[in-house]
């Protein structure tokens, strides 16, 4: 990999064209520790999804269709597991037994038609590459285009030849030959396709960020099929642009765990029954190198401004009046560098907290913690308390202790009595930031002279602004809501454990919730068992989310405010001994707060009780 490539994606163009991307249920399969990472517990196994991923572009005009009848261009990525056993070819079938407990069905197709859709209405299948439990069936799409990658369609008719791993098994009649394409080599760049339908397209390799080989799919900047060599011939991801600078990779078998991403694992071997050393990548090597670019790419495209602070400032350049200037300082010169050159002109870079303060109107701020909070504000010469912000309006979002927010408070009344300091802590995460649908616990009554304004200006970022009464009132409203959020995801793990043991499908139980008198935001959207929310971080081995420490942190400081306060609490050392305890858990650390359902001991391969059920 050439290390001076450079690693950014491509801005938005002018008049960029998004696409949307939704995961569908592809059944879920078991996989062992210790074939995919080392070191790793030889008797570990996780259930997970195979997903599937519909993808719309709302005016493409490729592989025939017109992009003018109001039609989106419709393709999917992947199609999971196969709906039922017997369509698998016998040597496929014999290797499940090794992925066992496995969930087949209902199907990719089931699932589209639930949601409207019919397999006439796909367009395209691009398959990532053609193990069982990705290329799903294929039969049903049987109007659709296949495009695979190079070297796929080979590998498909021969086989690997000499090789005693049991998952490099493959149909040689998966594809239809009339209607499969399969991309050129990369060094055969400029190779032109006739299609199914008999128009003709050139493929066109070129380096895109961290990657030396990616397609502009419909050479608008919206979707890019990229090269990953490594885990089998012909295997490609996608990267899919979703929104201004927001971009979603979608890795195929790229990368089985995020521990090799965060550099806590390596890929794994094993030895099989012959005595032969195994690996899942067909090509380790070549596979590390993949992982690699993608860890590139993961460091070029984090912004310390904060998976909420950057989409917040994102939103006031969209609402703001266009001669409006927005001042930024973060540690990070990367993320300012970033988003300043995203919005050249609208968005300067400053050197430090007093800059923004001399340069703003009104000055927003989100760091992680109290210490945080007074050294933005009280710092000697650097701080916003360093600048003349007389007249001015403070806003502190961050979620800390009222104590600190009331001294800060304080600080700011002494030194500038004409100018306003409020805390407006957020509720809604990264998503609800990227959305502008988050929710703003203002410290000021609605009689505040300030209000309007500030319900103005929050509401370009969120949905729900809440005057909570006065100052430090919003911090006690945000711990109020976390406290709760907290309790309620350990009673969901608690509950959904319960009835798991005693061998329901949590599918149903969940469902149950939903209509019933348990049911919460938690279960309905974060439920922390993994596979009933596909979006859900529970579902992603509780990647991403609302890291567990912080939930321990917000958790403490509300019983602190309790304390403080006189409240009574039958559960908070409970709950907060709960989340400093899977704090600590190696396997809960820096994984979202629903891990929790792991820590209490829950069982993450429900799949086996079902099986289990169906042989008794």
């Amino acid at each position: 990999m050439d290390p001076n490539r450079n690693s950014s994606l491509p801005p938005p163009r002018a008049d960029q064209t998004f696409v949307t991307v939704s995961a569908i249920d592809g059944g879920f399969i078991t996989l062992p520790d210790r074939c995919f990472v080392s070191p790793s517990n030889p008797e570990e196994r996780r259930t997970v999804p195979s997903l599937a991923f519909l993808i719309e572009h709302p005016r493409a005009q490729i592989f025939g269709h017109d992009g003018v009848d109001d039609k989106p261009f419709r393709f999917m990525f992947d199609l999971g597991l196969r709906s039922e056993l017997r369509r698998y070819i016998s040597a496929q079938q014999a290797h499940l037994v090794h992925r066992e407990p496995y969930l087949l069905g209902p199907g990719v197709v089931k699932h589209l038609e639930k949601g409207g859709l019919m397999p006439a209405d796909i367009n395209a299948v691009v398959l990532s590459h053609v193990h069982y439990d990705h290329h799903g069936d294929p039969e049903d799409f049987d109007q659709s285009t296949f495009i695979v990658g190079p070297g796929s369609l080979e590998l498909l008719q021969n086989g690997l030849p000499g090789t005693t791993a049991t998952h490099q098994c493959f149909d040689p009649n998966l594809l239809p030959k009339n209607r499969t394409v399969e991309l050129p080599p990369v060094s055969s760049n400029g190779t032109k396709t006739k299609m199914p339908n008999g128009t003709s397209v050139e493929w066109l390799w070129d380096s895109m960020g961290p990657f030396p080989a990616a397609l502009d799919l419909f050479r608008d900047n919206s979707v890019y099929v990229i090269d990953s060599p490594g885990h089998l011939p012909g295997h490609i991801i996608l990267l899919c642009q979703t929104s201004p600078g927001k971009w979603l990779l979608l890795g195929g078998d790229a990368c089985h765990d995020i521990r090799l991403l965060t550099g806590e694992r390596e890929i794994g071997t094993w030895m099989n029954e012959h005595g032969e050393t195994i690996c899942i990548h067909l090509d380790r090597k070549g596979a590390e190198e993949s992982i690699r670019r993608i860890q590139q790419l993961m460091a070029s495209t984090v912004q310390s401004l904060g998976t909420m602070g950057y989409p917040m400032v994102e939103n006031l350049v969209k609402k703001l009046r266009s001669q409006t200037r927005i001042y930024v300082f973060d540690v990070s010169e990367e993320a300012m560098v970033s988003i300043t050159t995203q919005y050249e002109g609208r968005v300067h870079s400053c050197h430090n907290a007093k800059e923004v303060a001399q340069k703003s109107d009104i000055i927003l701020t989100m760091v992680p913690e109290g210490s945080h909070v007074k050294a933005v504000y009280l710092a000697p010469g650097t701080g916003v308390l360093a600048a003349d912000v007389s007249s001015k309006l403070l806003i502190d979002c961050s979620t800390i202790d009222t104590a600190t927010s009331i001294l800060v408070r304080e600080s700011v009344t002494a030194k500038f009595p004409s100018t306003s300091f409020y805390d407006s802590p957020v509720s809604g995460g990264a998503l609800g930031a990227a959305k502008a649908t988050l929710t703003f616990m203002v410290g000021c009554a609605d009689d505040n002279a300030h209000y309007k304004l500030l319900q103005d200006l929050l509401g370009m970022m969120g949905t729900s602004i809440f005057p909570c009464g006065g100052p430090s009132l919003g911090l006690t409203a945000k711990l109020c809501n976390n406290y709760c959020s907290g309790l309620i995801a350990i009673a969901t793990s608690e509950a959904m454990n319960i009835g798991m043991k005693s061998g329901m499908d949590p599918r149903v139980l969940a469902s149950i919730f939903h209509t019933s008198t348990a049911q919460s935001c938690i279960s309905d959207k974060w439920n922390p068992v993994p596979g009933i929310c596909p979006e859900a971080p529970a579902s992603h081995s509780y990647a991403g989310g609302f890291k567990v420490q912080l939930m321990e942190k917000d958790f403490g400081l509300a019983v602190k405010a309790a304390e403080a306060v006189g409240a009574k609490l039958a559960l908070g050392d409970a709950g907060l001994q709960t989340y400093a305890g899977a704090s600590k858990d190696a396997r809960c650390r820096d994984l979202d707060s629903r891990v929790v359902f792991r820590y209490l001991g829950g069982n993450e391969a429900w799949t086996q009780d079902l099986e289990k059920q169906k042989k008794a």
